[in-house]
């Protein structure tokens, strides 16, 4: 049986999860995003003796990676999944949106190593006996990423509880927000809790009733 931590990080007041297992002797955890300051989620894996394996990036989006460097700092071997559209936003402040906060830019420097890997949309990664399936979410960014694991939906900054994903940055778009959306509505079941990059958690028949952002995509 899989547990899950929520963690709430930086500014923008981001949500990290992390899985792991019920079982003690079982170390390995997954981490969904990584935000920024970090330190309480690194004292948590301490305290638990948790090592995580994987980190399923939603999108590159500063708020989801400034906390990238301590985490690769102190957990070398960590794999880092994500799309390959959102690739650039290590890199690039422009593209990680950091550029607005002014002086206070975020980027990965060139020289920095580490194990990633692109997944697409129907990649399936195993971890602790389950299967992570991943989907292709564009629309509030160029790769973003939902991640289904057992009953656990997290959606990233794509569908929120009562609203959806910002588009009004330079690379977000929002009929292809809507054709997301239109997925996450067919392929999330009524029993699944989604878990957003953002404030509480929720689950799709809340929003096919309440959230009028996410009903009118339906349409669109």
């Amino acid at each position: 049986m899989l547990k899950l931590k929520n963690f709430i990080l930086g500014e923008a007041r981001t949500n990290v999860y992390v899985i792991y297992s019920k079982d003690k002797s079982i170390r390995d955890a997954s981490i969904i995003d990584i935000g920024e300051n970090p330190i309480k989620l690194m004292d948590f894996l301490e305290s638990e003796e948790l090592i995580p394996k994987n980190l399923f990036l939603t999108h590159t989006h500063f708020d989801h990676i400034g906390g990238l460097p301590f985490l690769l700092n102190k957990y070398k071997d960590i794999k880092v999944y994500l799309h390959k559209n959102d690739f650039n936003g290590f890199f690039s402040p422009k593209d990680n949106l950091s550029y607005l906060r002014g002086d206070n830019i975020f980027y990965l420097e060139k020289d920095i190593v580490f194990e990633y890997k692109f997944v697409c949309e129907g990649d399936l990664v195993e971890f602790l006996g389950s299967k992570v399936e991943i989907f292709f979410v564009p629309g509030h960014s160029p790769g973003s990423l939902s991640y289904r694991i057992a009953d656990m939906f997290f959606s990233g900054d794509v569908l929120f509880r009562g609203s959806i994903g910002r588009t009004d940055f330079f690379h977000g778009d929002y009929g292809v927000l809507c054709s997301s959306l239109k997925k996450i509505n067919s392929v999330v079941e009524s029993n699944f809790k989604i878990y957003p990059g953002h404030g509480f958690s929720t689950n799709i028949e809340q929003e096919r009733n309440l959230n009028i952002s996410f009903i009118k995509a339906q349409k669109t």
